[in-house]
């Protein structure tokens, strides 16, 4: 099993960022679920250290008789240039201790971030950074990409969240040099559907609704609480045996011929 967890899209640029979240309508200031879902008064948080902080978010919150709503999505990058035989992934997610953000749905959908491919630091710019979704407010996220089907249970007891990706997502590893993801709330953010206790109520103040699912970001001082991707990598194929004394397992090429393409030495198999 190998590990990935997640860095910035350029480690060697002054530009290089951790995961992120950018959250829409901050402080419930959206005045519409559309607004808040289209994108307004965002703000980026890339240098997330403590473990309070969502990864995921819908809610609306009162303002006088009515509502007023934020939106949290969330954006990683993992280097994956080094990874060609992935056969299968898992999105590893440590909840948070004491039960905090542990309401709600999510997804795992193909992210275009850090700068829509350019491996730039997050920015706001990125909010709509998820292919396949028009960035309209009032639009749901069905001709996005998606990555996982949609994860209702959330541990919240500093274990992980183990989210198994698909083919879609394991053919993007073993093919591309930078796998970025976004996770967005299910239920009212990838549907379009506006946050409310009673879903056939009306846009009151007692009908305010906040569900967020969180847990431990890259800059968390403990690496084995970050966002991790868990690969399962094939067996190399081709020449399995012993030369010279040097087992085959430490053998990576012989006369600079890949073991993967090597049948026989010497007419040996």
């Amino acid at each position: 099993m190998a590990t990935i967890y997640s860095t910035g899209p350029n480690e060697n640029s002054s530009a290089a960022a951790d995961d992120g979240t950018i959250t829409s309508g901050p402080g419930h200031t959206a005045t519409s679920w559309q607004n808040a879902r289209a994108g307004t008064g965002l703000v980026v948080d890339d240098a997330i250290s403590g473990d309070a902080h969502a990864y995921t978010g819908a809610s609306s919150g009162a303002a006088g008789r009515g509502l007023r709503y934020e939106c949290v999505r969330s954006f990683y990058h993992f280097d994956t240039s080094g990874t060609t035989a992935c056969t299968a992934v898992t999105l590893d997610l440590m909840g948070l201790q004491g039960g905090a953000y542990n309401s709600g749905t999510l997804i795992v959908l193909k992210s275009d971030a850090f700068g829509h491919s350019d491996e730039n630091a997050l920015s706001t710019g990125d909010w709509d950074g998820i292919p396949g979704w028009s960035g309209s407010g009032g639009d749901n996220m069905t001709g996005a990409t998606e990555y996982s089907t949609v994860n209702s249970s959330w541990a919240s007891a500093g274990s992980y969240n183990t989210i198994t990706l698909n083919s879609t997502a394991i053919s993007d590893i073993n093919s591309q040099d930078h796998f970025i993801i976004a996770l967005v709330d299910y239920t009212y953010d990838y549907q379009a559907t506006t946050p409310l206790a009673s879903s056939g109520g009306n846009l009151i103040a007692s009908n305010a609704l906040d569900v967020s699912l969180g847990g431990y970001h890259n800059d968390f001082s403990t690496a084995a609480r970050r966002p991790r991707l868990s690969l399962t990598i094939a067996a190399p194929s081709g020449y399995g045996n012993i030369v010279n004394t040097v087992v085959a397992a430490s053998i990576g090429k012989v006369n600079t011929v890949a073991t993967a393409d090597i049948e026989k030495i010497n007419t040996v198999d």
